[in-house]
């Protein structure tokens, strides 16, 4: 790839030209550190010599510098399931569609795999939880209403990203039928110190899942 600008010097427009190419590089390939290394050199070389062209050539950037959709993707679930089939979000406003996360995300994931049953468990019932970082940096999945049994189990699951579209900074979505390439079961007991209740919801659990001491620490959340 072979980006030029003829006419401009070493002036603030020629910055600007080239800053709006390695912004572009950015956004729409995430260019690697080492990327942009190589791409400065190169910027100020074509600098010094009194005009801006920027030049990507195949010995100086692998296809591995452009990460632009990993082989896999991750899915949670509370089901154990055989294939992934596309449902509306937890709100019911978008199309169904099967939602994944990178693999670099996958602590995030861990809040939607998490067996959060409605309370009561009937069509009647309530369910909602949201997640935030604590002060060390892990994600805490808050539940506002619903239950959780402290020793069910939800799922991870591998799948192929060849049929997904990045939509936002973490997520990517497909509309077609997922096949699972490995099936990770997740026990709520190894979570259960990143679990967080609102008043109601603790109280719904104490009431489904007594216990002496897996509620010592725990106390409603308030932000």
């Amino acid at each position: 790839m072979k980006l030029k600008n003829e006419d401009a010097q070493c002036s603030q427009d020629g910055h600007t030209f080239a800053m709006t190419i390695l912004a572009t590089l950015i956004l729409r390939y995430s260019v690697t550190c080492v990327s942009l290394m190589a791409f400065a050199v190169r910027y100020i070389m074509n600098c010094e010599a009194g005009a801006i062209e920027i030049i990507i050539r195949d010995e100086e950037f692998s296809m591995e510098d452009f990460s632009m959709k990993p082989e896999f993707l991750y899915h949670g679930s509370q089901r154990e399931l055989k294939i992934i089939k596309p449902r509306n979000d937890r709100n019911g406003n978008e199309s169904p569609a099967v939602y994944a996360v990178e693999y670099e995300n996958l602590d995030m994931l861990i809040s939607f795999a998490l067996p959060i049953r409605p309370y009561p468990d009937n069509d009647d019932g309530n369910k909602a939880f949201n997640l935030f970082r604590d002060d060390n940096n892990n994600f805490v999945t808050n539940i506002i209403s619903g239950s959780i049994n402290p020793r069910g189990v939800g799922f991870i699951y591998k799948i192929l990203s060849e049929d997904f579209e990045n939509i936002d900074s973490w997520q990517w979505i497909s509309t077609s039928e997922t096949p699972i390439v490995e099936s990770i079961e997740i026990k709520v007991e190894h979570y259960w110190h990143l679990i967080e209740f609102s008043d109601e919801a603790l109280q719904a659990n104490k009431l489904l899942y007594p216990s002496d001491l897996l509620y010592k620490n725990k106390f409603p959340y308030s932000e």
